[in-house]
């Protein structure tokens, strides 16, 4: 009785998302979690999905905001790092809503060394991440939502750079058994990165 009693009192705060591919080294910043809201929750934010950061964690929960809504992030991280990320989206009623988002990692400047000058050649060199997505949701009825996002992802170092499509399809669903929210994402579904250019030829 008394575990028939707990998971009564548990089930508004249930969530159920699907889990992203691990092991994989194209784009890890893909991954980075955007939101202090939906961070301080552990990344339990697929089922909620309910501010603009739905762009990143579930491209069905746009269409669930109601009003446009907008967001920009700005993190510094050690070794002169910086992270940004920027959002918005428009509601078009019965249409639907429409969001975009971007996120940019920038790495800095670096020097440039080799097996010879290891001290540095006096050249420097940058390397940065970005990804650009646009997000199209709608509520196929009151209480269940759809959305994709078709996104171009960049990373370059020096001379060297990769580039490829990608997707993520999202489903929303909000139950009227106290309150149950269940969400699941298929995210970064695209092409294979491979850097290519002039600084991977060595003599």
């Amino acid at each position: 009785m008394k575990k028939i009693l707990m998971l009564i009192i548990l089930i508004p705060f249930l969530e159920v998302s699907a889990q992203s591919k691990v092991g994989t080294t194209a784009a890890p910043f893909l991954t980075n979690p955007v939101g202090s809201r939906a961070i301080g929750m552990g990344g339990a934010f697929v089922a909620t999905s309910n501010d603009v950061t739905a762009l990143f964690w579930n491209p069905a929960g746009i269409a669930r905001i109601g009003n446009g809504d907008a967001s920009f992030t700005r993190t510094n991280w050690f070794a002169n790092i910086t992270y940004n990320w920027a959002g918005a989206t428009v509601d078009l009623g019965e249409l639907g809503a429409l969001g975009l988002n971007a996120t940019y990692l920038d790495y800095g400047k670096m020097e440039v060394t080799t097996l010879a000058e290891y001290d540095g050649t006096g050249e420097y060199f940058t390397a940065s991440d970005m990804v650009i997505g646009l997000t199209y949701s709608r509520n196929l009825t009151d209480r269940f939502a759809i959305g994709v996002t078709a996104k171009y992802v960049s990373q370059k170092i020096w001379n060297c750079s990769a580039s490829a499509l990608a997707f993520d399809f999202g489903v929303l669903f909000v139950s009227d058994i106290y309150g149950l929210r269940v969400g699941a994402t298929i995210t970064n579904f695209g092409e294979e990165m491979q850097l290519d250019g002039k600084d991977l030829y060595v003599q």
